[in-house]
C-alpha cells in the first residue's frame, strides 16, 4: 500500500513538471444580474462539468492582437457582439450549484504542454463588467455568483528566418486544459487533496517505522560501544 502511495505522488509531481501551469484564484461576491446574450455560446465550467480539454492558437506576439481583430491588452471591449479574436478565449464560471454553496474561493487553471512555448493571460470578470453603462443601469435586484474569465496566448517560442512564416499555423497551436474547482480552507485545491492525503498516510506510517529503526540503531550502537570499551580495557 505504502509502494502505491509513493508512486502515486511521483507519478503526480512528474505529471505537473512535463506542463507549464497558469493560476488564477478567485473570491466570489454576489453581483448584480445583467443581460449578457454574447455569452450565451461561450464555454461553460461549472461542478457538472469542471475540466475540458480543447485546442487553441496562440499569437505570434502581443502586437498581433491588434491586428488580429482583438482589443489591445489593458483593454476589455464592452460590445453585445460575439468576440471573434481568434487568439483569445472567454468561459463562463457558473458556480451557482448548490454542492458548492458553501465554498467562496475559486481556482481557475490553465495547463499546457512544456514544449509548446506559450504565455496565457488570465482574467476574470465580475457580470457588470462586461456590460456597458446603458445596460448597467437596467441591471436586475437579483445577484448571481457567476464570473467570467478571458484567456489570451501568446507564443514565446524563437522561430528561425527559414520558419518565420505566417502560414506555418501549426506551430502556434496550443493543447489546452482548463480546471475549475473550490478551494478547500481558501487556500488548497479540491484536486490536490488525494495527493495531501497520501502524504500524510506516508508520514503517519512513516514516523512509527522511523523511530523502530532509530530505537534498533541506538541499541546496536550502545552495544557496540560496550563491546569496544569491554576490550579496551582487557588491552590496559
Amino acid at each position: 500500500m505504502t509502494r502505491f502511495t509513493v508512486a502515486f505522488v511521483l507519478a503526480h509531481v512528474a505529471l505537473l513538471a512535463r506542463a507549464d501551469t497558469e493560476i488564477r484564484n478567485f473570491a466570489l461576491t454576489e453581483s448584480p444580474s445583467v443581460a449578457l446574450p454574447h455569452t450565451a455560446n461561450w464555454l461553460v465550467l461549472s461542478h457538472a462539468k469542471q475540466s475540458m480539454y480543447l485546442n487553441v492558437t496562440s499569437a505570434q506576439n502581443v502586437s498581433q492582437f491588434e491586428q488580429s481583430n482583438c482589443a489591445g491588452f489593458g483593454q476589455l471591449r464592452l460590445t453585445d457582439e460575439e468576440h471573434v479574436c481568434p487568439h483569445e478565449l472567454w468561459v463562463v464560471l457558473d458556480t451557482e450549484a448548490p454542492k458548492w454553496s458553501g465554498y467562496t474561493k475559486f481556482t481557475l487553471r490553465a495547463s499546457w504542454p512544456a514544449y509548446q512555448p506559450t504565455n496565457v493571460f488570465m482574467d476574470i470578470f465580475d457580470p457588470v463588467e462586461l456590460t456597458n453603462s446603458a445596460s448597467r443601469a437596467d441591471a436586475t435586484s437579483m445577484t448571481t455568483r457567476n464570473k467570467y474569465a478571458r484567456l489570451r496566448f501568446v507564443h514565446t517560442g524563437v522561430l528561425s528566418p527559414s520558419h518565420a512564416s505566417d502560414d506555418d499555423t501549426a506551430r502556434y497551436l496550443v493543447s489546452l486544459h482548463l480546471i475549475l474547482e473550490p478551494l478547500l480552507f481558501g487556500v488548497l485545491p479540491q484536486s490536490v487533496l488525494p495527493v495531501v492525503i497520501s502524504i500524510l498516510v506516508i508520514l503517519a506510517c512513516g514516523i512509527p517505522i522511523s523511530r523502530r529503526i532509530s530505537d534498533y540503531l541506538q541499541k546496536v550502537a550502545n552495544k557496540a560501544s560496550s563491546e569496544l570499551k569491554i576490550h579496551r580495557n582487557k588491552e590496559s
